[in-house]
This record gives C-alpha cells, sequence and structure tokens, in this order.
C-alpha cells in the first residue's frame, strides 16, 4: 500500500512539474526586443558617404535590434569640430558614433568613452600600437583606428615619360618639371594647364602641407616634442617663401580657396595637372573608368631639400562614442562592426585606404590587389611626421587654427612669411 502511495506522489508532483513547465515562456519564439538607432557621423570626401551606406546597410540586415542612421557631415575637418561642438558641449545624446581625426582624441578625449571594457584585448592589439597609443588619453581608449592616411606625391605617369623628365626628389626638381612641362601643355594649345595643385585654402591640410614643406627644408615640426615652438627660424621661412612663390607660377591662385582635399582632387582629374599632393583616397577615385586620368598617374614620395628627409604628414580616423550616447553598448557594436578585420580589407580595395590592423598587410586578397599604394606603404609610412597635436592638446585645434590662417595670410600676400613665423603663439602663452 505504501508503494503505491509513492507512486502516486511521484505521479501527482510529476503532473505538477509538468503543469508549471507548460505554463512557462515558449522558447520556440524569438525574443521581442525593441530596436535602437545609432547615429553615426559621416562625412563625404570622394566616396566615403557610399562606402560608409553599403556598410551600415549590411551591418543592418545582420543586426535587425541595432540600426545605423547616417548624418551627413561637413568633409573639411574644421566644419566637422564645429559641428560636434554644437551636440558635445550640450551633451545632446542625439549623436552617438564619432568620426575622429588622428590629431583630436586628447581634445574630445572628456566628451568620448572609454572602449576599453566593450573590447577584447585580442581586438584591441591588432591594431598597430602606434595607432592605439595615440587613441589613449590617461588610461582610456577613447577610439578605435579605422583608417591611415599619409602625404603623397601624385605625378603624370604619361606625361613625364612624354617629355623624358623623372620623377621630382626634390623640391626643385618638382618646380623646374612643373614650369618645363606647363610651359609645352601651354604651348600645345591647353592654356588650362598647371604644374602642382596642393591645398593652400586655410584649413586642416594647410597645417599637414605646411609642415611637410617645413620638415622637409629642415625647418622642424612647428612644436618640438618638449611643446615648445621651433617654427619661427629661417629653414622653415625659406620653405613657406617657396611654396609662396609657387603661387601664380606653377600653381593656380584657385589654390587659396580650397579649403579640404576634394578642391585639388577636382582639378586633377579634369587631366589639366601634372602633380598633386593628396590623400590615398584619392588614387582609386582617379583610376575610376569614367576618369580622364586612369591609369595615367603615379604615387611617389613628397620631395626634399637635399640634405633632408621627405615628409609625409601622419593622417588618418577613427571611430569613437559619444558619452552621453543613451546606447553606448550598441554604438560600440556598430565601431566593432566599422573597425573590423573584414570591412577594413573592404576599404581598403575599394577605397584605397591604409588600414589599422597589422595582419591585413599580410592577407592574399590586399597583397593579390592591384594598388600600388600597398606595396609602396613601408617607403611611405618611413617617411611619416606627426602634427604637434599631443604636445599643445587639448588646445590643438585652436593652435592649429591660428596657425593655417597666419601661413595663408602669407601664401595670399597678405603680410610677410617671417612675420607669419614670428606671429605664431602657443595657446597657453596668450
Amino acid at each position: 500500500m505504501k508503494g503505491w502511495m509513492r507512486i502516486g506522489t511521484m505521479c501527482a508532483l510529476a503532473g505538477m512539474l509538468l503543469a508549471v513547465v507548460s505554463c512557462g515562456p515558449d522558447e520556440s519564439e524569438p525574443e521581442v526586443r525593441e530596436q535602437v538607432t545609432i547615429r553615426l557621423a559621416a562625412g563625404h570626401v570622394g566616396q566615403q558617404l557610399q562606402h560608409l551606406q553599403v556598410i551600415a546597410e549590411d551591418f543592418n540586415q545582420q543586426h535587425p535590434y541595432i540600426r545605423i542612421s547616417l548624418i551627413d557631415f561637413p568633409d573639411v575637418p574644421q566644419e566637422i569640430m564645429a559641428r560636434y561642438d554644437q551636440y558635445l558641449l550640450s551633451e545632446d545624446p542625439g549623436l552617438d558614433v564619432l568620426m575622429v581625426d588622428v590629431i583630436w582624441p586628447g581634445d574630445l578625449a572628456e566628451h568620448l568613452l572609454d572602449l576599453n571594457p566593450y573590447f577584447t584585448e585580442e581586438e584591441i592589439t591588432a591594431h598597430f600600437p602606434a595607432t592605439i597609443e595615440n587613441n589613449t588619453v590617461g588610461d582610456r581608449l577613447v577610439a578605435i583606428p579605422w583608417f591611415l592616411d599619409s602625404g603623397l606625391l601624385y605625378y603624370r605617369s604619361d606625361l613625364l615619360e612624354r617629355y623624358g623628365r623623372e620623377v621630382p626628389e626634390t623640391w626643385q626638381e618638382l618646380e623646374q618639371t612643373a614650369r618645363y612641362i606647363q610651359q609645352q601643355e601651354r604651348s600645345a594649345g591647353n592654356d588650362d594647364f598647371w604644374g602642382f595643385i596642393w591645398q593652400a585654402g586655410p584649413g586642416e591640410g594647410l597645417t599637414c602641407m605646411a609642415l611637410e614643406i617645413i620638415y622637409s627644408h629642415g625647418g622642424g615640426t612647428i612644436v618640438n616634442p618638449e611643446g615648445q615652438l621651433d617654427v619661427d627660424n629661417p629653414r622653415a621661412a625659406q620653405g613657406l617663401q617657396r611654396a609662396r612663390d609657387w603661387i601664380g607660377d606653377i600653381t593656380p591662385a584657385d589654390a587659396l580657396n580650397f579649403t579640404g582635399a576634394e578642391g585639388p582632387r577636382t582639378m586633377w582629374e579634369t587631366g589639366n595637372i601634372l602633380f598633386m599632393r593628396n590623400w590615398p583616397y584619392a588614387f582609386n577615385l582617379g583610376n575610376r573608368p569614367e576618369s580622364p586620368i586612369a591609369g595615367r598617374f603615379d604615387i611617389a614620395r613628397l620631395p626634399a631639400e637635399p640634405g633632408y628627409q621627405s615628409a609625409a604628414t601622419l593622417g588618418g580616423w577613427q571611430l569613437g562614442v559619444s558619452r552621453y550616447s543613451r546606447n553606448p553598448a550598441e554604438a560600440a557594436e556598430v565601431v566593432r562592426h566599422i573597425t573590423s578585420y573584414e570591412t577594413q580589407l573592404r576599404r581598403a580595395l575599394e577605397q584605397g585606404d591604409f588600414p589599422t590592423i597589422r595582419a591585413l598587410y599580410q592577407d592574399e586578397r590586399l597583397i593579390a590587389s592591384d594598388n600600388p599604394m600597398f606595396s609602396r606603404l613601408a617607403d611611405v609610412l618611413d617617411y611619416t611626421v606627426a602634427r604637434p597635436s599631443t604636445v599643445t592638446a587639448p588646445n590643438y585645434n585652436d593652435f592649429s587654427r591660428d596657425f593655417y590662417n597666419l601661413v595663408h595670410q602669407a601664401l595670399a600676400g597678405g603680410i610677410s612669411v617671417p612675420d607669419a613665423l614670428s606671429a605664431v603663439e602657443l595657446p597657453e602663452s596668450r
């Protein structure tokens, strides 16, 4: 009898357990989650906006509960920073992910989230150490590297061959070749032809160009590593005077209005320019099938004065998450996707930008590409020079603006080159 009672009790308990289970959640039904929108600042230099649109569409399909919304931003760095001020100074949550120029981590750090908790050590150390160091302020990783940039000399290989000239290694050789071929082309009826185009307008690109000219003339790095001004010297003045003399000679006066990289690139792609200083992104754009110069140009290091080194300003962009984002984890996931190995590879192949992940340079898909920039990367990066953003942080943006405005005035003839250089001041000395 007791045995039957025990069996009956067990059956009753089993029935109760079955009832409880049957009343629980149906695991066959997917969890319902509210979709989160992550707003990403998107510039439109070259085809960057179109590229990000494709990446965002892919991400949205793979992550049904996170949607990337691109916010159209200017293509000029100083205008981007001005827009950021509107969001960040008011602690506006309407911008989740920011594009961060290589010179901005120190200036923006107080407004950016520490991304260390959101990324594994393996993910972080996959990037070049210098890029992680650049993006670390104190012990906070405020941005993840996205792609690298460096200043390059673009040249029309077909015209150099036609006129029997070599790729210039010194600024004097560039001037002589530019003047000669410019004269020959104009004599042949092309009155719109110019020898050298570059960004001479008041913008961050002019700080980059000025640094390259000054450094390659032995004039220093504007501010030395100890945080002292070293730009007011004869070698720096010689370099900038040379650039001033180019205006109206081998460089059109229109260059004084180019505040971004797109101005020189657009003029270059008309086919009426021999040399151009620009960033890597212009390579793939110039080789589009509809481009008049497709397959007719190449790249090299920028020239230098004899006895001094070439200089290529180190550039590049990172992605950071606003401290005021209401969805920091989802924003970090967007950053992870866009800066990932496969997405950086895709950007390199489609946009021609240098990846920040070391292993990508051994990837057979990148090696097999017909883009010569990747095979010459080591040669270019050996000559990179950093802008003085670290030693002037958090005031670099203000310092650079004052500097390029003075340089622009000198190039336009408003003041002398020596007067411009002697007027440069560090922010804290005012």
